[in-house]
């Protein structure tokens, strides 16, 4: 056996990785059993965590975890931009860090996906890696030297959850029409998180579909969520836009995550709507508007019947009516909505036009 690593589990079984894969000794290393059917290629790192979980990197191949003494293997992926993987090093927190040709990467235990770690390196191939005797982690270089980290891995941290959003491209569609989707929502963490809402950057081409979720939700570890999310567009363009998801993970970890979900999609005149069709217009006063009602306003009284919604922040639909023809002027009554911003949008013959305004206390 040609091996360059190795590692014990508590119960006293040795696993040792090199060239042709990894072996297994259960017996003080008097014979050796080959779990090469399972996991093939230079085994050239290992680590075992507290819990018994077998971490092996391969030369070009990336990350691999067993969770079953070596008898099946899942690569760990999710975060990782390179298979190029020096060595792996597990801290007394728990932690598991891999050194890589692109920097630090940190897997909590139990999690699913690896998180940067390399702020502060002024290179990014990062060969070997130790800790001392107060938890910090010292790493070496290609050609800049040693770095320490200013964080501490000597004490077991309590698990958190992480967030992991999908992000969605609805293509092309015709103004007009309809597209919806699922947004795949993951926690790929090791602890529970709550889902608890979300919010639509634009919500006027892009909604969600109420039906599809009721918030709060709670995401276990390793679990998910589907979420419909529609696409309709009001006029020819191209849109983009975000939706930002709200946890109970605390904002500054949030920004090392994947918090939110990026929306993209094209409309064009495919449904038969005119490039040179008219879009409806209309004002909507006064605006900010701190009464009970805002009026909507038409240059000229308004050849057919219209439709009229108002939406939210959220792209919840708040309000609804339709407006008959020969109508100037239409009130909206906003006792009941909450301070914020919300849009107002009109549709006739097909085609839509959308105007903002602010109540206000």
């Amino acid at each position: 056996m040609n091996l360059s690593s190795i590692a014990v589990q508590i119960s006293g079984v040795i696993y040792a990785g090199g060239q042709d894969g990894i072996y297994e000794s259960t017996d003080d290393a008097l014979t050796w059993h080959a779990l090469n059917d399972t996991m093939k290629g230079n085994v050239h790192s290992l680590v075992i965590t507290p819990e018994g979980n077998i971490i092996a990197g391969i030369s070009g191949n990336g990350i691999f975890r067993s969770v079953d003494n070596g008898n099946t293997w899942t690569q760990i992926k999710l975060g990782l931009p390179t298979k190029i993987v020096n060595t792996l090093l597990l801290t007394p927190d728990h932690s598991v860090f891999a050194a890589t040709d692109s920097g630090i990467f940190r897997l909590d235990p139990g999690a699913s996906a690896w998180f940067p770690f390399s702020i502060g390196l002024t290179t990014k191939n990062i060969l070997c890696m130790t800790y001392n005797s107060e938890g910090k982690l010292f790493v070496g270089s290609d050609g800049s030297g040693v770095f320490k980290s200013i964080e501490t891995f000597n004490v077991p941290h309590g698990f958190i959850g992480w967030i992991n959003a999908d992000d969605i491209d609805f293509d092309t569609i015709g103004v007009g029409g309809t597209v919806c989707k699922d947004v795949v929502i993951r926690n790929v963490g090791a602890a529970p998180i709550i889902l608890k809402g979300f919010v639509v950057k634009d919500p006027i081409p892009f909604s969600i579909d109420p039906l599809s979720i009721t918030f709060p939700i709670t995401l276990q570890p390793n679990s998910s969520v589907k979420i419909r999310v529609c696409f309709h567009p009001p006029q020819i363009g191209t849109y983009s836009s975000e939706i930002d998801w709200t946890t109970d993970i605390a904002d500054s970890l949030s920004e090392i995550m994947k918090p939110r979900s990026v929306l993209s999609g094209v409309a064009d005149a495919r449904s038969g709507v005119a490039v040179n069709k008219i879009i409806p217009q209309f004002s909507v006063h006064p605006n900010p508007v701190s009464g009970n009602s805002v009026t909507v306003s038409f240059p000229e009284e308004q050849s057919q019947t219209a439709a009229l919604s108002v939406y939210d922040v959220l792209g919840r639909e708040v309000y609804r009516n339709d407006i008959i023809a020969g109508l100037k002027e239409f009130e909206i009554p906003i006792h009941d909505l909450s301070e914020g911003i919300y849009y107002v949008r009109m549709s006739s013959g097909g085609v839509t036009a959308t105007q903002q305004f602010i109540k206000m206390k």
